[in-house]
């Protein structure tokens, strides 16, 4: 063999060896990930809803127990809205968890929400249930003639914005009984989707016979009105409420108490809805994993941050899972919730 046919054969080798060590030292690096040998990512963001609203505080809540807990992973909060979370999470790009109505979720997930019409959701998991809204109907006490649901159907109302969890449980509600917001309007009567703060500003004026809030009860905006008029809650009849629960499973069936507005001297039966954890797909398993026996081994102490039940009532090991099924939830969560508190 010459010497040139040896220097090219050793060449050879050489570049085989260095493609052989780059291509080992590339795929120790794309597995090795962050914390630990963990494949994490480096931060994870979690989106809530308005700074003022119940959402943002318990995820900032969440956010320093995960500090203390999981420091590897830097934890972000940002604000954001319900659908709005839906899009963002499934995205993973800004947020990789967030909060949601679990109703909206569920019409997104399937379609069939008109705010979403043609979009899918396909790297959206459904995670455990957290925060409760309540859907309540109010009217001053000075409208004698306007005592339940039904009696909106020709008035001056005001649902919610076209992108609220509620404005779409009014929508099953009104064809529960035949009507629509197309036909409160033909009936003489006026839909105005605003948000809570003009809703409370024209009810004082008299130019809205009867508004949605949604949230705590009572609401800051409800009790705004209450002060100068005094508020009355509207009663549902019981076969709607059945009707639409059986409808979605995910609303809650509430009681709003005698004296949560002025006007409001017997108890009422309301639906809630149900604020969920969503995850995007892409996030590790074992990382979910954590992520909820982290939140759920310390659901106690976060719970009692806050007097209000809106802000975290399902955020218990009994009541966390009872709207959806494990079908549906995302296996590490169901995993981590059924295993129950760490001793």
């Amino acid at each position: 063999m010459n010497k040139r046919k040896i220097i090219s054969i050793l060449l050879a080798l050489i570049v085989l060896l260095c493609m052989f060590f780059a291509t080992a030292c590339g795929g120790a690096e794309s597995t090795g990930g962050e914390g630990e040998g963990k494949d994490w990512p480096a931060s994870v963001t979690l989106i809530a809803g308005p700074v003022g609203g119940p959402w943002y505080p318990v995820m900032v809540t969440f956010a320093e127990y995960l500090t203390e807990e999981i420091p590897e992973v830097t934890w972000t909060v940002i604000d954001g809205g319900s659908l709005g979370n839906i899009r963002v999470v499934n995205e993973g790009v800004d947020a990789q968890i967030g909060l949601t109505h679990l109703n909206m979720l569920e019409k997104a997930l399937e379609g069939t929400l008109s705010a979403t019409e043609g979009e899918t959701f396909d790297n959206v998991a459904i995670g455990n249930a957290v925060t409760l809204s309540y859907i309540q109907f109010v009217t001053p006490v000075k409208n004698e003639h306007i005592n339940d649901f039904k009696d909106i159907f020709d008035k001056r109302f005001a649902p919610g914005q076209l992108t609220s969890a509620q404005t779409y449980v009014i929508e099953d509600l009104l064809a529960y009984y035949g009507e629509s917001f197309d036909s409160i309007k033909e009936n003489g009567g006026s839909v105005e989707h605003i948000n809570f703060s003009e809703m409370a500003t024209l009810l004082k004026d008299g130019h809205l016979d009867v508004a949605c809030f949604t949230g705590d009860l009572p609401h800051a905006s409800g009790m705004e009105v209450d002060l100068t008029s005094p508020l009355k809650l509207l009663t549902i009849e019981e076969e709607a409420i059945k009707a639409i629960k059986e409808k979605y499973p995910s609303l809650a069936i509430e009681v709003g108490e005698p004296g949560c507005y002025s006007g409001v001297t017997e108890p009422v039966t309301m639906l809630g809805a149900v604020g969920t954890l969503i995850f995007n797909k892409s996030l590790p398993d074992d990382l979910v994993y954590e992520f909820t026996r982290v939140i759920m081994n310390n659901s106690e102490k976060i719970v009692n941050q806050y007097t209000s039940k809106t802000y975290s009532c399902y955020l218990n090991w009994e009541d966390t899972l009872q709207f959806s099924s494990e079908e549906d939830v995302h296996p590490m969560v169901w995993k981590a919730v059924k295993e129950g508190p760490s001793n």
